[in-house]
């Protein structure tokens, strides 16, 4: 059984559920005989009261029992919240006390006192008592409290007794008590209850229930069940009201809206409330400045009142309509004041468009975007979009319409903004609509959703040139976004061919050119963009990094220079400048301009591999294996990140750790030149000349034009003893990248192996031009021009070689070391008869490596020179034996040196030999004897 809102007290509730008892023939007669002699007894005490004189000031049994009841906190109930909410505990004893004195004196039999001063606690027992004995002939007996926001202030103390305690009687077993309402049980009360009590959410029915129930009553026509299905809402209450007649055909459906609207406003008599009740559900969603537009005058500050109501739900700090209820709200007023709907409509667009106008003032469109990408701005105009629909659909439809196209920017954003379209069809039931409505929609819940849409748009009448242009300009982003760079430039194509002047088309189609390596196009737009908006930071952006690509490095930096200074919070434009920079070679720039793109968000693999990079090129051995380890944590299977790690490890002297990474980065990507180059390069370190060959040549072999393969496998050849093959694969090195003096170092080197001393110098000039700081190449220069008796021109480049340091401090290898250029700038002086200068460079050179034969040697021949008696002392220990002896330095050479300085001196030497090296002619320094 079911007890609703329209009871007002507990004895109406006990009085409602008699009644339906009595319907289903299983009355509640004592209690019934009992609810009448009370009805009795209080009509005789009112009516004596209404004839009794004014001054007697007795209060009247309704408003006593209500007071006795406890019911201050009715306040909940229309018409009496401001009398019993203003009672005061006293005044209601002393009431009491004079009603009792009135009351005892009309009525003369104690009980009826009792029954018509008490009557909850009088007519209670008896009830329960009957319902107990009704209950004992069915399995189940429920009873529903509905609509229970309303009843609870009247109830809860009642039912509490009821339900928990034995104060009136016991409630059977099987009677089972369901409270239904908005809101939660007052914890007052019920808290304590919790545990035995069960949370029911209730909802409209889903489909197949809602068919069930029509099938269950008897309507099957499907045409008809839909149309039951859209005016019901599913709503339990509606839908059976609409099968009880059980219509055949969809014409016999009566639209329930208006009654359903007279049920939802039935307890409000106000007009001006019910007028802004009614128009409080037209938006979508509901805050008070939106009430005060729409609420008459006298019902301007009735917000809070509304707020309450059942319908209305809070959600995200706003309030909104149930949709059934708001469904049937609008169809009734649409209906009814069709002329007022459109006005308040518009009226309500107006609203938001002046929220629209108010953000806009204080915001900065974007340039591709415009302010489609902030959330407020897009709720603002969703809302003047949606009653501007409502208000006159066939007029704002290709407004709503091309605002699709800058909405398909953002996926999420975009399904709300078709749910809003949809929304304005079923509300408004207009055929100006539904075509949109429906193919939208079906597009977004497609598994492309903004593709689908766009499709539609770029195709759609009513859109105009920069409406189309601009969707056309959004497919291609789709496709540029997931690398299709072919069909973007062909959706830009379409674009421009409607806009010629959009930069944001042309920067973008510059870009997936660019990707393309179509780079004369993608300058070209590129360009052309940057023209139409000097300030397009990421055209600028990316034309750098199409300058960067090309190596012209200046012109990168100016343009990303450029892009930072209009967008200084930019991840992607610094660490694009951090790769110009790290190509450049200024490493502490590049690491700075990566620090900040980490900084700002940029945190990728792609940025943490670029920064180990440039650690790694500054020697920051290190740092840059903590970058390639954090790249390598980010993305396992990167293959340049484990290459990249290799030739840390390479630089750090670490081949072994290096050659892993290197077969781990070929794992991964086995057509990897550089790769093989680097693992090249560790085995030429470690020792393995054949495996180092052979990486290399794989590295030529998948990129022929790879200088710095070629570079390397020449240095293994001449390292070899082999000179042909060096000097080609140096010659195609420095055709390929003339700019690197380490190329035309080593050619130099080969050249002078091979005994070219005047092609070598020539080398090392070039290597000096493009590095003047380079020391070995002064050195290796001096090396050559002492061997042509250049003396004065080898004393210079030993001079600078010596004074700009950075030659290796091994006193014993043979090569560009700074005790070898000290011994040489010694020889070079005492061939051009400095024999004092030459003493001196040797001594600063003994002191350096005092076993050195080669030093020893040359300065015995400086003290003979000099004439010093001491001379044979500095040839016979390190000539006859020295296991300090440079590896490369051989008995016939120096005997070639000996007899050299016999032949300048005119003095025979100490060591007597007629033996000599064949490699005298490819490295030596001297004519023989």
């Amino acid at each position: 059984m079911t007890v609703g809102d329209e009871v007002h007290d507990v004895i109406e509730a006990m009085a409602a559920v008699a009644g339906r008892l009595r319907r289903d023939g299983k009355p509640l007669e004592r209690f019934e005989k009992r609810l009448k002699e009370y009805r009795q007894r209080r009509h005789e005490v009112e009516r004596g009261q209404a004839a009794a004189e004014p001054a007697a000031d007795v209060p009247s049994v309704g408003g006593l029992v209500t007071a006795q009841a406890g019911l201050a906190a009715a306040g909940a109930v229309p018409q009496l919240g401001a009398v019993t909410g203003a009672m005061d505990p006293t005044t209601v004893a002393l009431s009491i006390d004079r009603a009792r004195s009135w009351t005892s004196a009309r009525l003369r039999a104690p009980e009826d006192v009792q029954l018509v001063l008490s009557p909850v606690k009088q007519l209670t027992p008896v009830f329960l008592t009957d319902l107990a004995e009704a209950a004992r002939e069915r399995a189940l007996l429920v009873l529903f409290f509905d609509g229970y926001e309303r009843l609870g202030p009247l109830l809860d103390g009642w039912l509490r007794q009821v339900i928990q305690e034995d104060t009136h009687g016991v409630l059977e077993a099987n009677v089972v008590v369901v409270l239904s309402g908005q809101g939660r049980l007052d914890p007052r009360h019920w808290a304590d209850w919790a545990s035995d009590a069960a949370e029911v959410p209730l909802d409209v029915f889903s489909e197949q229930e809602a068919r069930d129930l029509l099938t269950a009553r008897g309507v099957t026509d499907p045409d008809t069940v839909e149309v039951i299905l859209r005016l019901s809402g599913r709503l339990p209450v509606l839908l059976d009201m609409l099968a009880h007649p059980r219509p055949a055909t969809p014409g016999e459906v009566v639209d329930p809206a208006e009654t359903a609207v007279e049920r939802f406003l039935k307890w409000e008599h106000d007009p001006d409330r019910r007028a802004a009740t009614l128009a409080c559900a037209l938006p979508l969603h509901l805050d008070e400045d939106v009430y005060r537009t729409l609420a008459p005058e006298g019902a301007a500050d009735q917000y809070p009142r509304l707020r309450n109501l059942p319908f209305v739900g809070h959600h995200d700090g706003r309030h909104r309509y149930h949709d059934t209820v708001r469904a049937l709200m609008l169809r009734h007023q649409r209906g009814q004041y069709p002329t007022r709907w459109a006005a308040q409509q518009a009226t309500l667009s107006d609203v938001y468009r002046a929220r629209r106008e108010a953000l806009e003032a204080d915001l900065t469109p974007h340039r591709d975007q415009g302010y489609w990408h902030r959330a407020r701005w897009r709720e603002a105009r969703q809302g003047e979009t949606y009653h501007r629909l409502c208000a006159n659909p066939a007029a704002a439809l290709p407004t709503a319409v091309a605002d699709t196209v800058g909405v398909c920017q953002r996926t999420s954003a975009l399904r709300q903004w078709v749910q809003t379209l949809e929304r304005a069809w079923r509300d408004t039931d207009a055929s100006e609509l539904a075509h949109w409505a429906r193919r939208l929609t079906e597009a977004v819940e497609s598994e492309q959703p903004t593709e689908r849409v766009l499709a539609l748009l770029v195709v759609a009448p009513e859109l105009d040139a920069a409406a189309r242009a601009a969707a056309y300009t959004l497919s291609g982003r789709l496709h540029y976004d997931k690398g299709e760079y072919e069909e973007a430039v062909l959706e830009y194509d379409e674009a421009l061919r409607l806009a010629p002047d959009s930069a944001w088309a042309l920067a973008y189609r510059g870009d997936a050119c660019r990707l393309l390596r179509r780079y004369d196009d993608a300058l070209r737009d590129l360009d052309r963009a940057i023209q139409l908006d000097g300030s397009y930071a990421w055209a600028l952006g990316v034309r750098g990094s199409l300058f960067s690509g090309l190596r012209r490095y200046e012109e990168a930096l100016r343009d990303l220079d450029r892009a930072i200074d209009l967008e200084t919070d930019s991840a992607w434009e610094h660490a694009q400048r951090g790769m110009v920079h790290r190509l450049s070679g200024w490493y502490e720039a590049a690491v700075a301009d990566f620090d900040k793109a980490i900084r700002l968000g940029k945190d990728d693999a792609w940025t943490r591999w670029n920064r180990g990079a440039a650690h790694n090129s500054a020697g920051l051995i290190e740092e840059a294996v903590r970058d390639f380890d954090r790249a390598l944590d980010m993305e396992p299977d990167d293959a340049w990140a484990h290459a990249s790690r290799g030739s840390a490890y390479r630089l750090a002297g670490s081949m072994d750790l290096a050659v892993v990474d290197l077969d781990r980065a070929l794992e991964r990507d086995p057509d990897n030149p550089w790769a093989y180059a680097e693992r090249g390069e560790a085995h030429r370190l470690a020792g393995r000349p054949e495996e180092a060959v052979a990486d290399l040549d794989r590295a030529l072999e998948l990129d022929p034009d790879y200088a710095w393969a070629f570079g390397t496998r020449g240095q293994i050849h001449r390292s070899a003893g082999i000179f042909e093959a060096p000097l080609r694969d140096y010659g195609r090195a420095i055709e390929l990248d003339p700019d690197k003096a380490w190329l035309h170092h080593g050619r130099g080197e080969t050249h002078q192996f091979a005994g070219d001393h005047e092609a070598a110098i020539a080398d090392f000039a070039e290597a000096i031009r493009l590095d003047p700081g380079m020391a070995t190449a002064y050195a290796e220069r001096g090396h050559s021009r002492l061997a042509t008796r250049a003396y004065a021109d080898a004393i210079s480049d030993y001079d600078r070689a010596l004074r700009l340091g950075g030659l290796t401090q091994d006193s014993h290898e043979w090569g560009t070391t700074h005790t070898w250029a000290l011994i040489r700038r010694g020889e070079a002086r005492l061939l051009s008869r400095a024999a004092g200068a030459a003493l001196d460079d040797l001594a600063e050179a003994l002191g350096r490596a005092p076993d050195h034969a080669w030093a020893c040697l040359a300065r015995a021949l400086a003290a003979r020179r000099l004439g010093d008696a001491e001379e044979d002392a500095y040839c016979d220990g390190p000539l006859t034996s020295s296991p300090r002896t440079p590896r490369a330095m051989t008995w016939p050479w120096e005997t070639s040196f000996s007899c050299t300085a016999c032949d300048r001196t005119g003095r025979r030497p100490s060591v007597r030999s007629t033996a000599f090296s064949p490699r005298l002619p490819r490295r030596g320094c001297f004519p023989r004897c």
